[in-house]
């Protein structure tokens, strides 16, 4: 059942690789943490290049304080990837306001740098994300076993999301995925 779940989960999300925010999203006025996967060589925001930070190979972060109004971002690699954002209030009809999270958590709560690469903590993000959610409230709002919990992020956006509690899609998208 779990291998099924994420072979549905994993088959309707296209990759992306720039995780923070999200394309065609809106996010609050003031400082806004940008993560991307990959290495670059450079992430752009409205054509000027960032400073960034690699906290290890393959993840690049870089903190801006975008002006109000809609900006492209680009990770430029062997295949650029753009996406467009509004900072402020508001935003163009039917772009949804961005939520990181975790808010305040640094990078390391969840992942480590070792062997020059970042990795969850874990084997998989569940226990991760236990430790600051906890496990009694879980089984209540999911109809899911321990074991299809510890896969969090096959629904959920650790890195934050535009929709209710970090789904990746709308709900009932989500649980067609698996459940028809």
């Amino acid at each position: 059942m779990l291998a099924a779940l994420l072979t549905a989960a994993a088959a309707q999300e296209p990759p992306r690789a720039i995780l923070r925010p999200w394309p065609d999203s809106v996010v609050a006025p003031g400082p806004l943490k940008i993560i991307v996967k990959g290495d670059g060589p450079e992430l752009r925001l409205d054509g000027k290049r960032l400073e960034t930070a690699i906290p290890a190979r393959g993840v690049m972060t870089a903190v801006v304080e975008p002006a109000p109004g809609i900006h492209e971002l680009v990770l430029a690699t062997e295949v650029e990837e753009k996406i467009r954002f509004f900072a402020g209030e508001g935003g163009p009809p039917g772009w949804k306001a961005y939520r990181a999270h975790p808010p305040e958590a640094a990078c390391e709560t969840c992942h480590r740098a070792g062997n020059n690469a970042w990795t969850l903590l874990g084997e998989t993000a569940g226990p991760q994300c236990l430790s600051c959610h906890g496990a009694a409230g879980f089984p209540k709002s999911h109809t899911h076993k321990a074991a299809e919990l510890e896969e969090c992020q096959m629904c959920h956006d650790p890195h934050g999301s535009t929709e209710a509690r970090h789904l990746k899609m709308p709900k009932e998208t989500a649980c067609k995925q698996c459940h028809g």
